[in-house]
């Protein structure tokens, strides 16, 4: 297939998913975290149909990282808030020390399982070890959103699971902060500087450029004006770490979260950027999934396998730890519910085998598509269980909230966040959803 006829299906693909799935797939249609476009992209990649050649895809490769950092950005605008409501800073630690406890162990397992099965050593064995326990370490809000807005229950757990995928995004892309800072680009920039110093580099280019988006658009109220302002911080961010070698996905992630602190206009902006979210999204996961390869890495798979059975005995030691708080909870089940990997792990991956291409990359990048595929078909169906056992889902049927008829534009404008972001409590699932992350 021409680069040109791949780009008119991506297009197609865009549309699809702001037009015709949009809100509709939360209670309705397609899986929870668009993983169908994630195995599209695998069936008609090089290894299969090769519908999309590997020069093909090298073409892509702007459009790749233009997706990736954007998508980057919407998580940072949404970070740590649920519906119009920001997640308590108990709950944000709390979500933070699980995912940094998952990002030690599967990195360090993934270690141990390289070094007895691979010939992998040095900065590569680095590189394999911290971009495993990076893509290990989310549990993605859209597969706890498509249980929690498609059945509507109310309670502790709910709210504390909701809660945790909405704190855990920040340590991944810290993780791929430092990835990029311990290897140095060849063709970049090279500053004389230690790897702490350039993660904290990365931080301040998108921090700096998010407190610039955030003062331009409070006092520029046209809305065509405001998307320029935003693209044009976004590429600024985006650009300086490119140069510097840095990653760019955790700069423009950064710079959502600074904007978004320091906006007095943020709802307007979740509105804005929330309507894009599924049209980048998917496009996005059928070139990850035409990018996924079996890794020319003997020993690959014992460190596949080892790093998924410690990311899921994590996943139960905290379920077993929420009991405690939730004594209705059922921590096998729940374990499981937490298991789900979505769009930020696959963007992870593909940073990881962009920047380090050959055998480690690409591992990377396996292990993030095992993730999440083993993720959607285990976890929304854990978590309902979950949620039904705790009382929490009220209908022992388990029908679905019915759909209700779409805001107009004018009410949109009125409801801020609500209308992009969604809530997760019952009272607020009727919102729209046309602003999943």
């Amino acid at each position: 297939m021409s680069p040109v006829a791949a780009l008119m299906g991506l297009l197609v693909v865009a549309y699809f998913g702001s037009m015709l799935v949009g809100g509709r797939a939360i209670r309705g249609y397609g899986l929870p975290s668009g993983t169908e476009f994630l195995l599209l992209g695998i069936f008609i990649g090089p290894k299969f149909m090769g519908l999309l050649t590997r020069s093909g895809l090298a073409s892509f490769e702007p459009i790749i990282v233009f997706a990736l950092t954007w998508l980057s950005l919407i998580v940072g605008l949404h970070y740590g808030v649920i519906g119009d409501k920001r997640v308590s800073s108990r709950r944000m630690l709390a979500g933070l020390g699980i995912a940094t406890l998952t990002l030690g162990v599967t990195s360090a397992a993934a270690a141990a399982f390289a070094i007895a099965a691979t010939d992998v050593r040095g900065s590569d064995l680095a590189i394999l070890a911290l971009g495993c326990g990076a893509v290990s370490t989310e549990t993605t809000r859209h597969a706890v959103r498509w249980v929690t807005e498609r059945y509507g229950p109310t309670g502790p757990l709910s709210t504390f699971v909701a809660e945790l995928s909405e704190a855990d995004d920040l340590v991944p892309v810290g993780a791929l902060a430092v990835l990029f800072a311990l290897v140095p680009q060849s063709d970049a920039i090279a500053l004389p500087l230690p790897w702490w110093a350039l993660v904290l580099i990365t931080l301040a280019a998108g921090g700096v450029m998010g407190a610039t988006c955030a003062a331009l658009v409070d006092v520029e109220p046209r809305t065509s004006q405001r998307w320029g302002i935003l693209l044009g911080c976004g590429l600024m961010a985006v650009g300086t770490s490119m140069r510097l070698g840095l990653s760019a996905v955790s700069a423009a992630f950064m710079m959502g979260l600074v904007t978004a602190r320091l906006a007095s206009s943020r709802a307007v902006l979740f509105h804005m950027v929330g309507t894009t979210e599924r049209a980048v999204m998917l496009p996005a996961l059928v070139l990850a999934g035409a990018c996924v390869t079996l890794p020319d890495l003997d020993g690959f798979a014992a460190v596949a396998v080892g790093a998924v059975m410690v990311r899921l005995l994590t996943k139960l030691i905290v379920a077993k730890v929420v009991a405690r708080v939730v004594p209705a909870t059922a921590p096998a089940s729940l374990g499981l519910g937490l298991m789900p990997a979505g769009v930020l792990t696959m963007a992870v991956g593909l940073a990881c085998t962009l920047r380090f291409p050959g055998p480690v990359g690409d591992s990377v990048l396996a292990l993030a598509a095992i993730n999440v595929v083993l993720g959607e078909l285990v976890g929304p169906v854990m978590l309902r269980r979950t949620l039904r056992l705790a009382r929490e889902i009220p209908d022992a049927t388990l029908t679905p909230v019915p759909i209700q008829p779409r805001p107009r534009p004018a009410d949109r404008g009125r409801r801020g966040s609500r209308g992009s972001r969604g809530s997760y409590s019952g009272a607020d699932r009727t919102s729209d959803s046309g602003g999943a992350r």
